[in-house]
């Protein structure tokens, strides 16, 4: 990633940090800050998922990464984008340390099943047998 890149990443990574710091603690408050939009909004679903992954993978912030889910809640009616999501969005199960977060990508994951098991499941198998406790 170039630097030009990734101070924009950074940027757009501090910028809904702030978006949810400031949005209020309750769930309907945190989704009603993610529906009023960001810089980026704008942006095509490909150009979008990779900020939400960067976010994702770079964020210490709990309510950052439950605005990277809202976005793939966002698109879950959208069988093409979502498949195309995958090799992606497959990944961040590994960062998975709260039950908010590990129901949200559930659903998200479970959905994409619907639409390609055979895609989907070798994933799931891989997961069965790693255990990490939650906090």
């Amino acid at each position: 990633m170039d630097s030009r890149v990734l101070n924009n990443m950074q940027n757009y990574l501090q910028e809904i940090e702030t978006i949810t710091s400031k949005a209020g603690e309750t769930v309907p408050l945190q989704r009603k800050a993610f529906e009023r939009g960001f810089s980026f909004k704008h942006m095509s679903f490909y150009e979008q998922l990779a900020i939400w992954s960067y976010i994702w993978t770079n964020t210490k912030v709990y309510r950052a990464e439950m605005f990277c889910l809202y976005f793939l809640e966002e698109h879950i009616k959208n069988k093409d984008e979502m498949l195309a999501a995958w090799p992606t969005i497959k990944l961040w199960q590994d960062k998975i340390n709260r039950w908010e977060t590990s129901d949200g990508i559930s659903k998200i994951y479970a959905q994409l099943v619907e639409y390609d098991a055979a895609l989907i499941l070798p994933t799931y198998k891989k997961m069965e047998y790693v255990y990490k406790p939650m906090a």
